[in-house]
């Protein structure tokens, strides 16, 4: 269970980002959309302040995500760095 965590840490960051990014754009799209058809009882003029949220939330939340993604995998990489100087180290003192 605990063998690799450091893989474990970057492949958990990587299906993050993609989950991260792929709501970010569907939501991006649900607010453009809603604002478009009118399901928000909005004036005609206002529509296009809907768009431009919409491909605002899609934008910032995409980036957002890929920029948390850095970090975790950053992180599983320090991990699997770690390990590795200590088995390196172990073998050396043999």
């Amino acid at each position: 269970m605990y063998k690799d965590v450091g893989k474990s840490i970057k492949k958990f960051a990587s299906v993050l980002c993609a989950i991260g990014i792929i709501f970010s754009i569907l939501g991006g799209i649900a607010v453009a959309l809603a604002g478009m058809n009118g399901a928000l009882s909005i004036p005609v003029a206002q529509t296009a302040v809907y768009i431009a949220i919409g491909v605002f939330v899609a934008a910032v939340g995409s980036l957002l995500a890929w920029l948390s993604n850095l970090l975790l995998y950053g992180f599983g990489e320090l991990v699997d760095k770690t390990a590795e100087i200590a088995e390196n180290t172990r073998n050396r003192n043999l």
